[in-house]
């Protein structure tokens, strides 16, 4: 009988986190090898994290995708398609091995480990399971969509009372009908006029930095990829050196926001243009020192989940919340392990964002958004005077003594705000 401890020998002590994390330390010919010894050990070492990182490590240059993604990490390592100008990385050649059949069946069946004659002695247990979320569809998991309104235009006054002052999300339909990016940034449309556009990846390459793709290179990544953590286009100065810009506007409903008082290179990040594939998006997060935002969604569909600000979501780790990373887990993993175990009263609040509404999320609400298809959005983050005392109390708390004096001075040489200043504390230490 053949298990998961004859087949792992010594190495089956080992829990699966940590297998692969000694697994990460070889190089290709090395994973090669190894994947030749056992059945396990061959699906193991073709984990596509494995062969994602070596593409990350050897095939990212000057901060650029030096590579174009096709079927998988491991083909894309083999053959990038691009020149090459990374010494280190090894052209390695394709693997045939007795256990083909087996990794073949597992992805042809979307099972890991439904096993085909001869294997079908194998004992296998499901909690040895390598990055399988494809049987995870999103759009038919139980939603609870009865706490969101969906309503036509507003004028800001309305708006303002019935959203922003009770502190309220909302999604807003009619608001971006003039806009020319509702055409011109549909995928077939931007592959046409700007395939070679550079844009910024939440990925990271093996020294930390993030990285850029360009557009026709991260579309053929999007066609091929069907797994774990895809990665996700979270750029934030592509609007501010393209004209990219010009083709939406700000809707009046959001335009007061003081940190536009504040000089661009001064102000906190505030606008980014999303482009993900099926199953990316954001995991669990409260935005920039408790500013609102509104997402515009271009193309695809968001499935967003809310929590209330005094609401700490399931999952969330309390201790890294006012981090750099995000506290909670990725989103499909939080979706396929913590979400079936909520009782109703403990689930989100959840909504579908269609092409053409823009979702408000108020302040210091806690959100995790799913994409739902290839998905195209532009969000901007937004202060007005209604939010201002609570982004004031989050930026007194957590934000750095440089941006909050910067925030000062430009209130008080506001004649509109200048009264507000008073309240951003600047001779203070810094608490994370």
């Amino acid at each position: 009988m053949h298990t998961r401890v004859t087949s792992l020998g010594i190495l089956s002590r080992l829990k699966d986190k940590t297998l692969f994390k000694l697994l990460s330390f070889l190089d290709a010919p090395d994973l090669l090898a190894l994947s030749s010894v056992s059945w396990a050990l061959f699906v193991a070492c073709n984990a596509e994290e494995l062969w994602r990182a070596l593409v990350l490590l050897y095939l990212v240059e000057d901060k650029i995708a030096r590579f174009s993604f096709h079927i998988s990490w491991k083909e894309t390592y083999r053959s990038p398609t691009v020149p090459r100008s990374c010494q280190g990385a090894r052209i390695i050649p394709a693997l045939v091995s007795p256990f083909s059949s087996l990794i073949n069946c597992w992805s042809r069946k979307n099972k890991a480990w439904l096993l085909p004659p001869p294997y079908a002695c194998y004992e296998v247990k499901p909690s040895f399971l390598f990055y399988n979320v494809k049987g995870l569809n999103l759009a038919q998991l139980p939603m609870n969509l009865s706490g969101i309104e969906r309503c036509g235009p507003l004028s800001r006054s309305e708006f303002v009372e019935r959203f922003e002052k009770p502190n309220c999300p909302v999604i807003i339909t009619g608001l971006m009908n003039s806009w020319r990016a509702m055409e011109r940034w549909r995928l077939s449309s931007l592959l046409s006029s700007s395939p070679n556009l550079l844009l910024k990846t939440n990925g990271r390459s093996t020294n930390g930095k993030r990285f850029r793709m360009k557009l026709c290179d991260f579309v053929s990544y999007c066609e091929g990829w069907n797994g774990e953590k895809p990665l996700y286009i979270f750029d934030k100065k592509i609007l501010g050196n393209t004209n990219l810009v010009d083709d939406y506007c700000v809707p009046e409903i959001f335009s007061e926001d003081l940190f536009d008082l504040m000089e661009d290179d001064d102000r906190p990040d505030y606008k980014w243009l999303l482009f993900g594939p099926n199953g990316s998006g954001s995991p669990f997060h409260t935005d920039p020192h408790d500013s609102s935002a509104w997402n515009a969604v271009i193309e695809g569909c968001k499935r967003v989940s809310f929590y209330p600000p005094w609401v700490i979501p399931p999952g969330v780790d309390e201790e890294e919340i006012h981090s750099e990373y995000y506290a909670s887990e990725d989103t499909m993993e939080w979706y396929r392990s913590i979400y079936p175990t909520l009782s109703p009263e403990k689930q989100p609040i959840e909504c579908l964002v269609q092409p053409g509404e823009i979702l408000f999320i108020p302040s210091g609400w806690w959100h995790q958004v799913q994409n739902i298809g290839h998905t195209i959005a532009v969000t901007q983050n937004f202060c007005s005077r209604i939010t201002f005392p609570r982004v004031a109390r989050h930026m007194n708390a957590h934000a750095g003594k440089t941006v909050r004096k910067d925030f000062k001075i430009a209130l008080s040489e506001s004649e509109n705000y200048q009264h507000l200043a008073a309240e951003i504390v600047v001779n203070r230490k810094h608490n994370r």
